[in-house]
Order: C-alpha cells, then sequence, then structure tokens
C-alpha cells in the first residue's frame, strides 16, 4: 500500500515510518522477513535506492538487519534489564560476575565476556573521581560482555595503583571471590558508591566493539565506590547500547519514614 505523501518530511522517512509502525505491529513477526527493496519501491512508486534508504533507517536503529542474500529481517532482540543498583551490590559478592551470570542462564541465553587489565594512565575523569594526582597510572580491568555470542556492553574499573599494585587484580581473569576480595585483604573495605549516568552517542571504539549501528545512542554508568575512610578506591564505567538495555531503578523507602 502506498504511503500518502507528508509535506516536509522525505519520502524515504516516512516509509520509514510505515515500516516501523508495522514491525511494532508485529505484521511480519511469523518469517520476520521484509518485502524486498524492488517489491517496496514498487509499492511506493518510488526508486530502489530510496527503498533502501528507508531500510537503513531501520538498521541504524536497531530494528531489522541485512541477511544476504536472504533478504532484510527484523531483527531479534531481547533487552537486557539493567539495575544499577546492582552494580554496587556485586562489590560485595563472592564472584564479580556470578549474579549477572546466573540471570542470563536463568533466561535460557548464553553469557560470556573477555577481560583485558592494563596499567596506563589515569584519564581526566577517572583521575578526577578517584583524586588522583594528574599523570597517575591505575590499573584497569576492561571487559566486554556478550550475551548469545552478541556483544552486550562494556564494562571497564579502574583501581589506584598504590593499593591494586601486586594483587589478583592485575590477572586477567574472573575473580572468584569477587574484585573486592584483594583490596579486603589489604584492610580496604568498599562501603558506598556513587551513580552517574549520561547518555550520548558511542565512540569509533565503542561502536566497534560492540557492533553499534549509526544513530544508537549509549548511556554510560559511572560508579565510583568509596572505602569506610571515605577514600575513592574504584571508578567503573558501564557502556550501555541502546537498543539492548532498559534501565531500572529500585529504591527501598522505610515505611515508618526513619
Amino acid at each position: 500500500m502506498t504511503i500518502r505523501r507528508v509535506p516536509g518530511r522525505s519520502v524515504y522517512q516516512q516509509i520509514a515510518d510505515s515500516y516501523r509502525q508495522r514491525i511494532e505491529r508485529g505484521d511480519f513477526a511469523e518469517t520476520g522477513k521484509l518485502p524486498t527493496e524492488p517489491r517496496i519501491a514498487e509499492e511506493q512508486e518510488v526508486t530502489v535506492t530510496t527503498a533502501r534508504r528507508a531500510l537503513t533507517v531501520l538498521k541504524d536503529e536497531g530494528l531489522i538487519e541485512s541477511r544476504p542474500p536472504l533478504g532484510w529481517f527484523v531483527r531479534s532482540r531481547q533487552q537486557q534489564i539493567y539495575r544499577p543498583q546492582d552494580e554496587g551490590r556485586s562489590v560485595k559478592a563472592l564472584s564479580e560476575t556470578e549474579s549477572w551470570v546466573q540471570q542470563i542462564k536463568s533466561d535460557g541465553r548464553k553469557p560470556q565476556q573477555t577481560i583485558e587489565v592494563a596499567i596506563e594512565r589515569a584519564p581526566e575523569l577517572i583521575a578526577t573521581r578517584l583524586a588522583l594526582a594528574e599523570g597517575e597510572n591505575v590499573l584497569a580491568r576492561k571487559r566486554i560482555r556478550f550475551i548469545n555470542d552478541e556483544p552486550i556492553n562494556i564494562n571497564n574499573s579502574y583501581f589506584p595503583m598504590s593499593i591494586a599494585g601486586g594483587t589478583e587484580l592485575e590477572s586477567p581473569a574472573d575473580i572468584e571471590r569477587g574484585t573486592s576480595y584483594p583490596l579486603a585483604q589489604r584492610g580496604i573495605i568498599q562501603c558506598r558508591s556513587v551513580h552517574e549516568i549520561d547518555v550520548r552517542m558511542p565512540t569509533p571504539e565503542e561502536k566497534q566493539k560492540l557492533d553499534i549501528g549509526a544513530g544508537t545512542p549509549v548511556a554510560v554508568h559511572i560508579m565510583t565506590t568509596f572505602s569506610t575512610q571515605d577514600n575513592p578506591v574504584r571508578c567503573s564505567i558501564n557502556v550501555l547500547p541502546g537498543d539492548r538495555h532498559h534501565i531500572m531503578f529500585t529504591h527501598e523507602w522505610d515505611p515508618e519514614g526513619k
């Protein structure tokens, strides 16, 4: 069916709007397959190039994907519920990733992650939050998490070398007893955290690592953790593609107002 033309909005955008509505309605739920570019061009009385531009808009929004030579398909993706408060609780967990792994497995999906460890000069954002001098080194533990082989988020944690050097944190492997354990062995107990969330467009590196389409923003969750002496001891940066996450906060109230 040919769409009704709307003044002031390009034809390819109007075609994208129409197909976006059809996807949301579930018109392609049975097979997931969209009409071919020539078919869309014929239906809408436009060129194949215009039809392709419309489909590219939907691809950049994460709604569809191209599977050569089969054509265009609605992208099957289950959003990950991301709870910032759980990142803070994981500091006390026996295993750094155990709660996340169990959550994904309970959904019948396959969790994976890669871990890299490096000693590097603290970026300005990290140096500020960890109260470090300019040019001071930090220990960086950099993870990419995957669900069913698809990258889901970047999770990087930074520690001052003065407290992390010579500990298990330098090993590029999951720490069975949690990242808080090596610090606790040195008498550093983590007790509170400050959370910040920014929304922005991804960097070229983030786009490549997370396979993010054009036009898709990311949420950036920054968590700074403090010791019982009120010293900042860890800063974590979680990069969450907007088309793969639903952020949920939980706040518990004292029913008696105390």
